[in-house]
């Protein structure tokens, strides 16, 4: 989208903000932008990190995540395209570590869902391979997730389902390696 009345200059690196630099000299910082590339058959590896908490189980809750998206379509990969975004949100006063966990990776799982959607834009590109990588330190959660467990929790009922939802929508767009990981 122009910028003023001028023509616009983009400066694209792999870890900061796009500088949009008009005739008349004007500095616009944007949020990263993959550079346009050929219509070809694409590769995506995302990398989520989740975390939440209560201080009191229940209590004072925050959730937080780290995702990491690179393209991999270029054989090089120092051209690589990538960028790491980090959620973090205060949940309130009553919620359970448990809550804070789903949470957390939800958070996480919609970002990716709206960068794969922003990767995919306008039908442009084919994307045939998606390697997501969950982590995160709940082993309730991921054992959860990987049906190890089952939700009995009527209170994590709906996150669960919410969240199984959300991984599930990945396969339906392409071939999906899917990775669920406890660390600790």
């Amino acid at each position: 989208k122009p910028i003023g009345q001028g023509a616009e200059l983009l400066i694209l690196s792999k870890n900061d903000s796009t500088k949009t630099i008009t005739d008349d000299n004007q500095i616009e910082l944007l949020a990263p932008v993959r550079p346009p590339i050929e219509r070809q058959e694409q590769k995506l590896q995302i990398h989520i990190l989740f975390d939440g908490g209560s201080r009191g189980n229940p209590g004072v809750a925050g959730a937080g995540a780290a995702v990491t998206v690179l393209d991999k379509t270029s054989a090089n990969i120092q051209n690589a395209f990538q960028r790491t975004a980090h959620i973090r949100n205060y949940l309130g006063l009553k919620f359970t570590n448990n809550e804070a966990e789903y949470k957390s990776l939800i958070s996480g799982l919609e970002y990716a869902q709206n960068a794969v959607a922003e990767f995919r834009h306008d039908g442009e590109n084919d994307l045939i391979g998606l390697e997501l990588f969950v982590q995160g330190d709940s082993q309730l959660i991921i054992r959860q997730l990987t049906g190890e467990y089952k939700c009995a929790s009527e209170k994590l009922k709906p996150r669960y389902r919410k969240a199984k939802a959300l991984l599930d929508s990945f396969s339906n767009i392409c071939d999906c390696n899917l990775s669920l990981e406890h660390v600790y």
